[in-house]
């Protein structure tokens, strides 16, 4: 399904811009193409470095994963695909001619025992070193909120550590004037995501 999508990004000349060019749009440093998607992955999985990578790199396609830091601040571990494994962050250059790695926190990605989600209900501090430690080992300027889940609160301390943009997963069109830290993303996926709805959205139909 992966691929059949990039095909059809490949075959109508479509663009796929980095998140340093989506940003430099929308303070309206550069123009880019009227055919032009951002191409994201949450959680950092192995999988998306043995399946997507080869695909983008034959359509010369740039994309950001956005990792979570104590699942990819480890060695690498022979790919199993009965379990959700992570790219190693110290083998990441090896998929860097493709991917950006951005910031999807270090571990607070998760529920309390309450069911809450811990990036909402921390207190400041955790959710501030947290954040930090991710973007450090990152180096990251961009965050995606976990769950898709934030509030004013969560926008601040993501602007305090330095973050620059934030991509929520309210479906929708970045366009120039939106909050950059309210940012929309499709969820694409072969469960939620039909072919001719993949066209639909990429063409400004959704």
């Amino acid at each position: 399904a992966f691929e059949e999508q990039m095909d059809y990004l490949y075959e109508n000349g479509f663009y796929t811009a980095t998140l340093d060019e989506l940003q430099a749009f929308l303070d309206g440093e550069i123009i880019l193409p009227d055919k032009t998607v951002v191409i994201t992955f949450d959680d950092g999985y192995l999988s998306n470095a043995l399946y997507a990578h080869p695909i983008m790199k034959k359509y010369n396609f740039r994309g950001t994963i956005f990792m979570l830091g104590y699942r990819v601040d480890a060695p690498q571990a022979k790919f199993d695909p009965s379990s959700n494994q992570s790219i190693s962050i110290y083998e990441a250059y090896k998929y860097s001619d493709v991917f950006d790695y951005e910031s999807h926190t270090y571990e607070l990605h998760s529920l309390n025992e309450n069911g809450e989600k811990l990036l909402l209900v921390s207190d400041k501090k955790t959710i501030i070193n947290d954040l930090i430690k991710s973007k450090e080992l990152l180096n990251a300027k961009y965050f995606a909120y976990p769950y898709g889940a934030y509030d004013e609160d969560t926008i601040q301390y993501i602007k305090e550590t330095g973050h620059e943009m934030a991509f929520t997963i309210k479906p929708g069109y970045t366009i120039k004037g939106l909050n950059k830290y309210e940012l929309p993303r499709f969820s694409i996926s072969p469960q939620n995501m039909p072919f001719n709805k993949f066209k639909r959205i990429v063409n400004g139909y959704y």
